[in-house]
């Protein structure tokens, strides 16, 4: 989660969105590396300006999603929202 600052996602050339200060990255692989999911990184997260992060550990996402149910509803959004279809 970008505590401050900002960034940007882009897949190849392609600029996908911007991340503003308060929202987050890495859902795709916190939710998926833990489940047995093996998803290739969608895209790269670069920072556009200085940024103070929360980083969550991978391996504690799915127990955080599973206390926290207005966390894990949204991770499962963004999941959702993010991940490309096949």
């Amino acid at each position: 989660m970008l505590l401050e600052g900002t960034a940007e996602v882009r897949t190849g050339d392609r600029h996908l969105r911007d991340v503003p200060t308060g929202d987050f990255v890495g859902e795709i692989a916190a939710m998926g590396w833990n489940a047995g999911f093996t998803y290739p990184r969608t895209a790269t997260v670069t920072a556009t300006s200085p940024v103070r992060l929360l980083v969550i550990p991978s391996r504690l996402a799915p127990r955080l999603a599973r206390d926290l149910p207005v966390v894990g509803e949204r991770l499962r959004r963004a999941v959702k929202e993010r991940l490309p279809t096949v």
